[in-house]
C-alpha cells in the first residue's frame, strides 16, 4: 500500500473524468459533494433479465458521466471520494482516490485471497499504478 499526492491535479482530473484508464474498474463507494452529498455504494440495481449480463457493481466507466455533471454544473468547488477495485485472478487491486482542498490523494490497497507473508502481489500493484500515472505523464509525490 502506498500513498501519492498528486501534483498534476488538472492532469489527473483529466485523466480520472475523460480519460479511459479506470473504466474498467469495479465502483466500490463514491461520494461527491457540491452543494449537496451524493454518495453510491456502487451496487448495481440489477432485474432477473441482467442478472446473468452484469456484476452486482457498476464499472467506472457507467458512473462517470453522472460525477462529471455533478461536478460540471454546481455552482461551488467540492470534494470527491472514490474507492475503485480490479479483481486479478483471485486477488483484488484497489485504487482510493480523494479530492479535498484542491488536491488528490491517490492510495493503493491490495487483498489476496489467501494468506500469504508473501508481499510480492502487492508490491506489483503498487508498481503498475505509479506506472499507470507516470505513462500519462501526472507528477506525483509518495507520502
Amino acid at each position: 500500500m502506498i500513498a501519492l499526492q498528486i501534483e498534476s491535479t488538472r492532469e489527473f482530473l483529466n485523466l480520472l473524468l475523460e480519460g479511459n484508464e479506470y473504466d474498467s474498474f469495479q465502483v466500490g463507494n463514491c461520494e461527491v459533494t457540491t452543494i449537496v452529498t451524493f454518495a453510491t455504494d456502487g451496487r448495481r440495481q440489477v432485474t432477473e433479465e441482467d442478472e446473468e449480463e452484469h456484476s452486482d457493481r457498476v464499472h467506472w466507466s457507467e458512473l462517470k458521466a453522472t460525477v462529471i455533471e455533478m461536478i460540471r454544473t454546481s455552482p461551488v468547488s467540492g470534494s470527491l471520494k472514490l474507492d475503485l477495485f480490479r479483481y486479478m485472478s483471485r486477488d483484488m487491486g484497489s485504487i482510493r482516490i480523494d479530492f479535498r482542498d484542491g488536491k488528490f490523494t491517490l492510495t493503493t490497497g491490495y487483498m489476496q485471497k489467501e494468506f500469504s507473508l508473501d508481499k510480492r502481489g502487492s508490491e506489483d500493484w503498487d508498481d503498475v499504478c505509479m506506472q499507470q500515472l507516470s505513462r500519462n505523464a501526472i507528477s506525483m509525490t509518495v507520502l
